[in-house]
């Protein structure tokens, strides 16, 4: 017996240590409540109050030494972001230690919209959360552990935002660890980065042994994704560990695969892996128990990260500076070594314009790429065909350019380009030498993606066989598509079709359009740099002849129709990832004005619409339908009263009610006026304010009743243009539309504009 067990230790070294006190099962308990059975929880709504409820209740459950509701009554503003009054906050349970040093376990426990159940983004999280408060408060911990609970996260990290700069013990936290989606996909993630700081070494190479023994792989980090993402301040895809690391405090997120469904209304329960559960909640557990106590240092500094062999390396920012200065270095030694055997020195000698000629070649070549998945549209009827699986769509691309770069030689001896390697190798470099100037802005990060081109095309330049010469220049543009095409490229994607209704025939030309130029220039230094090492091979026709003969073409052709034969039998839409269908409609008041449209940005042939008693089917390739319009006398979805009373100091006070048939989803009240009434307005709210126009909004599902108080200073005879507008998930008139793997999302827009005049 003794001699199997050390058998099964040896073949299996990580089945017994995997063991920690957290519990899978009641995680996802927590989280059917939490995603199923409170459901949707958008920033401020009631719904996100009553998770925080919950979560609250469970820490009393399990004898948290403190537990409260911090709240958050306004988001401000930002940039070109108003503030927003909501009604959202931090859930926060506290489990006194022997020391009064804090770590804090979060998660963001807010979803995305009313229709988004957030089950995956971020109840997955919550739910971690809420069971290491049950495992972590049944031990002695050295530190002070405390739990927190996110509220609006989705609208730019608000409530870790508000609690990193509220928190009276801040100066106190020396680690943060949270937990943003827990989904059981095969990525898991750790997301190390804000704009200037990076989570100390120690922490991120603690995480990879830890999840090494606890038998659940490795880590994938998407390394150039994360370096677009955080080329500005402000950043892009992030989550609540940030507020933390900005402050200097050793802080990680771990995130499961965000090309999953989330932001959908695909993000509930019954499509969650649940064993993300135990992998997110074990890694916590054992980096808590592995540091409690005992955190090495409050290093933060930024570094280039890479995921080698699913080891981490850390590089200093000094070595890419090094990598950096040495492409610049090589790169002009190449200049002048391709220059002194320049072959047409004289300017009568040259071809004109030979860049402008080689860009309508880059043009065509990105034509190729981004209009392939037409064909496809075309035969098979539907407008994105790539949504639920893109791999055969980048294939079909990859043919696509192959065609185009066929159909570009057959008229490029037409062109008469240069034969002169040097002018370009020149306009190569000149090129990337100013991209590597533009990404300066951002750091050395992204200024290494150019500088990675420039440096191996300039080693192509100086290379002798011709073989390394192609296999230099084949190497170049590596870093420059990774970045555009990053391991997060489907989420993008997906994101703009999925959730914009209005990408009608003329906007997705445009869209193509605008994609097919940006990617040609973003491509073309490469292209340059392909006919510079082109030009500066013995007998290079040859190696394209057979290519550029029929037989190219033919063979291109075969394997381009075999592959859009194939992924005209694959599914555009699945259970996973469904179209989405938007009922939107609109009421003016008073005059009780209503229009309506059903669209989106997938064809609705197929589906029927239902409305006022008319059925009807859809057999045409449209993706708007006009409702009829109409006039509705009801006036109860936004009624108005106002009192108001004039001030000796000539202005006067106004008092604002507020009553709609529902709760609305957001509301904005707004004044516009001279200049005089505007800037000397005020209401206990948060405003905007701008030269001519003061306004308030509110998100989510504010009061269905309100009163607003506002104050006007204001000069004679002056007037007011006062604007309400309410949002509602619920429409006027019932409509419906059936589709099979769609999904609806109902939007009412209640508008009402009045004149308002000073009191005397």
């Amino acid at each position: 017996m003794k001699r199997l067990l050390l058998v099964v230790l040896i073949l299996f070294p990580f089945s017994l240590t995997a063991q920690t006190p957290f519990s899978g099962d009641s995680a996802r308990a927590y989280l059917q409540v939490i995603a199923e059975e409170i459901g949707p929880r958008p920033m401020g709504s009631p719904a996100e109050r009553r998770a925080m409820g919950f979560a609250l209740m469970k820490f009393k459950e399990f004898g948290l030494d403190d537990f409260y509701f911090m709240p958050m009554s306004e988001v401000p503003g930002d940039g070109e972001r108003k503030p927003w009054n909501t009604n959202s906050g931090i859930a926060v349970g506290i489990k006194r230690g022997l020391s009064d040093s804090i770590i804090v376990l979060g998660a963001h426990i807010d979803s995305a919209t009313p229709e988004v159940p957030g089950a995956n983004d971020d109840g997955s999280g919550s739910a971690v959360v809420i069971e290491l408060a049950r495992v972590l408060s049944k031990r002695t911990n050295h530190y002070t552990m405390v739990f927190c609970l996110f509220g609006g996260e989705e609208q730019g990290l608000r409530g870790s935002r508000h609690f990193a700069n509220t928190f009276g013990a801040m100066d106190r936290v020396v680690l943060m660890l949270q937990a943003d989606m827990a989904n059981g996909s095969d990525w898991l993630i750790p997301m190390i980065d804000s704009y200037k700081k990076s989570t100390p070494e120690w922490l991120v190479s603690a995480a990879y042994e830890e999840m090494r023994a606890l038998g659940y792989g490795t880590f994938s980090y998407p390394t150039h994704f994360f370096t677009l993402n955080y080329m500005t301040p402000q950043g892009g895809i992030g989550s609540d560990h940030q507020p933390f690391l900005e402050r200097g405090i050793p802080a990680i997120d771990f995130t499961s695969d965000p090309t999953d469904n989330i932001h959908t209304p695909q993000d509930n329960l019954a499509l969650f892996i649940p064993s993300g559960l135990k992998r997110s909640g074990d890694l916590m557990y054992r980096l808590v128990d592995r540091f409690d106590g005992n955190i090495p240092d409050r290093n933060t500094e930024p570094y280039y990260f890479l995921d080698v062999a699913q080891y981490p390396f850390f590089i200093p920012m000094w070595v890419v500076w090094a990598v950096i200065i040495i492409s610049l270095v090589a790169a002009i030694v190449a200049l002048i070594a391709v220059r002194r055997k320049r072959t047409e020195p004289n300017r009568d000698d040259r071809p004109r314009v030979p860049a402008l000629k080689l860009f309508l070649i880059a043009l065509i070549i990105q034509a190729g790429v981004w209009l392939s998945e037409n064909v496809v549209s075309l035969l098979k009827g539907i407008r994105y065909p790539w949504i639920t699986d893109l791999t055969g769509y980048v294939v079909l691309a990859f043919l696509g350019a192959l065609i185009a770069i066929w159909v570009s030689l057959q008229f490029t001896p037409a062109l008469r380009l240069s034969r002169d390697p040097y002018r370009w190798y020149l306009r190569t470099f000149v090129w990337l030498i100013v991209l590597t100037i533009l990404t300066a802005f951002s750091g050395p990060r992204l200024m290494l993606y150019p500088a990675f081109a420039l440096l191996f095309i300039a080693l192509a330049m100086l290379a002798r066989p011709a073989w390394l010469k192609l296999l230099l220049w084949l190497i170049a543009p590596h870093l420059l598509f990774r970045l555009a095409f990053n391991e997060v490229f489907p989420l993008f994607a997906r994101s703009i079709i999925l959730q914009s209704p209005l990408l009608d025939v003329l906007t997705s030309a445009i869209l193509h359009a605008g994609l097919i130029v940006f990617f040609a220039l973003w491509s073309f230094p490469i292209l340059l740099g392909f006919a510079a090492v082109w030009r500066d091979l013995p007998h290079a026709a040859a190696y394209f002849r057979v290519f550029r003969g029929r037989q190219g073409i033919l063979a291109l052709g075969l394997v381009f129709a075999f592959c859009v034969g194939y992924l005209l039998f694959q599914p555009s839409y699945s259970e996973h990832w469904q179209q989405i269908v938007h009922v939107d409609q609109s009421l003016t008041l008073p005059d009780g004005t209503m229009k309506g449209f059903v669209r989106s940005s997938e064809y609705l042939n197929g589906g029927r619409v239902s409305a006022e008693g008319l059925d009807s089917g859809i057999t045409d390739r449209s993706h708007v339908v006009k409702l009829a319009e109409r006039t509705i006398p009801d006036s109860s979805w936004l009624e108005v009263n106002r009192l108001v009373t004039a001030r000796l100091d000539g202005g006067y006070e106004l008092s604002l009610r507020l009553r709609m048939k529902h709760r609305p989803y957001t509301l904005s009240v707004s004044y516009a006026g001279p200049k005089a009434v505007v800037n000397d307005a005020s209401a206990p709210f948060a405003t905007s304010t701008s030269e001519r126009q003061f306004a308030m909004r509110w998100t989510a599902f504010p009061d269905a009743e309100m009163t607003i108080p506002i104050r006007f200073a204001t000069q004679r005879p002056d007037s007011l243009t006062e604007t309400i507008e309410a949002v509602f998930v619920q429409p006027i008139v019932p409509v419906a539309f059936t589709k099979d793997l769609t999904t609806t999302i109902y939007r009412t827009t209640v508008r009402r504009s009045d004149t308002l005049r000073a009191p005397f």
